[in-house]
């Protein structure tokens, strides 16, 4: 309604400044070719985070390396965040980030992006899903770790901390019997049979024989885990865990299933740090001219934890 005409296809890669560090414009890229853009009264970045970026990951968020990037975009690699940084912006809460777990490590000859685009990189070979219950978790040597149903934003840390981060969801047919198996994977076939021919679901008829088949190297451990868990499941309590009684059910009921889990990055809360008025500032916290920042370009607006759903809301009413 206001005539203002959006590009697309055209990625920015550069601040235009004076010597004096006055922001004109930027330039970019339409259709492959440099052109560069004069702003009539500013420039606002808005690029998004940098959850696609591997190396700022490695610099700057350590969780987050090697992290599933299912949920994540791929335009997310942090060029405004670089940008800000190139005419002396300052960063903050670079280190933060927002983590959960991601349900099955898919091959990548499974793996067909929704998202295509060949100037990014594309999400990470994974099945996406929240908490997966009800299953019990083990570590590569058969053992609980855990309390399953906690947030994922808990469970990635823990998982980061286990050998050499391998974790199994082991669940057996009962659970896979409750809601078409969307209460174990939001993602599974209801046929799960596709999902173990595919290669990423483990299938067995005993707990030992599944041990043996993710690879448990004494495969009594996890017989012994499944056998502990179910003394007190059936009367719907987890004394070791303390696992909430609408996710435990005894793991009895063959066939029996495995399938890995891992940690994921879903976007990053650091960027360049801005003043209430939105302009990005210096190491002097003194405001670039003509240069502004909002959503995930930006550190702070989130802080440390992703709190729930819509509480990006207070920015967008402030800031816009």
């Amino acid at each position: 309604k206001l005539g203002v005409k959006i590009i697309m296809q055209c990625r920015a890669t550069q601040l235009v400044v004076t010597p004096a560090g006055e922001v004109l414009g930027a330039k970019a890229e339409p259709g492959g070719q440099a052109k560069y853009y004069k702003a009539l009264r500013a420039v606002v970045l808005a690029t998004g985070g940098f959850a696609m970026n591997q190396d700022m990951l490695k610099q700057y968020n350590y969780r987050a390396i090697g992290a599933s990037t299912y949920s994540s975009r791929p335009w997310q690699v942090g060029d405004g965040i670089k940008m800000g940084q190139a005419v002396g912006g300052d960063l903050f809460g670079m280190e933060w980030g927002d983590m959960g777990i991601v349900a099955v490590k898919r091959p990548a000859d499974q793996f067909t992006p929704t998202r295509q685009d060949p100037r990014y990189p594309q999400p990470s070979p994974s099945l996406n899903a929240g908490p997966i219950v009800p299953a019990i978790w083990v570590n590569k040597y058969g053992y609980r770790f855990a309390n399953e149903a906690l947030s994922g934003e808990y469970l990635s840390n823990i998982i980061l901390g286990l050998e050499q981060g391998i974790a199994w969801a082991v669940f057996d047919a009962a659970a896979m019997g409750q809601d078409g198996g969307t209460a174990v994977c939001q993602l599974f076939d209801k046929d799960i049979d596709k999902e173990v021919t595919a290669g990423y679901v483990f299938k067995a008829s005993t707990i030992a024989d599944l041990a043996k088949a993710i690879g448990i190297p004494a495969p009594d451990n996890l017989v012994r885990t499944v056998d502990n868990y179910n003394k007190t499941a059936a009367d719907k309590k987890d004394p070791e865990f303390g696992k909430a009684s609408n996710y435990v059910a005894p793991i009895a009921t063959a066939p029996f299933y495995a399938t890995k889990i891992d940690k994921k990055i879903n976007f990053t809360f650091g960027g360049l740090k801005t003043n209430t008025k939105a302009e990005i500032i210096n190491a002097q916290n003194q405001p670039i001219p003509r240069l502004y920042g909002v959503g995930r370009t930006t550190g702070g607006y989130m802080a440390r934890w992703y709190l729930t759903g819509g509480c990006t809301m207070g920015e967008m009413t402030t800031i816009g």
